[in-house]
């Protein structure tokens, strides 16, 4: 497994070579680098990455976790208000009653996807 360090000051009096100022942290998926911190007024400050350097790590990860990502982010995207959720949750809870009850019989996923096959034209 391959690891990027972390270097920079830590510890009591930014003594360097201390547990805190320099970790091996496992990253399975990504070449070996070095971040180093930035030094400001007594503080150890983080250096923000840009979008494409985001994609670019990205990139190298397992899709798995490239989609866990991408739902992370977009959760907060189609979150919806409580009143909206509460409808949804009301008329999802509607839809199987029907369902269980004989009211409405559901039509089979092959039969489904043979449907939106013929009209994508595949």
């Amino acid at each position: 497994m391959q690891s990027a360090e972390w270097e920079g000051t830590g510890g009591k009096g930014g003594k360097q070579g201390s547990d805190v100022s320099r970790q091996r942290i496992p990253t399975p998926h990504a070449p070996e680098r070095r971040l180093k911190a930035e030094r400001e007024e007594g503080m150890i400050r983080t250096v923000p990455l840009t979008l494409e350097q985001i994609v670019a790590e990205a990139r190298n990860w397992p899709p798995e976790r490239v989609g866990e990502l991408v739902g992370r982010l977009t959760e907060d995207l189609h979150a919806s208000d409580p009143e909206t959720q509460a409808a949804w949750t009301a008329e999802v809870d509607r839809r199987v009653r029907e369902i269980q009850g004989g009211k409405i019989q559901g039509i089979p996923g092959e039969e489904v996807s043979a449907r939106i096959r013929k009209i994508v034209g595949r």
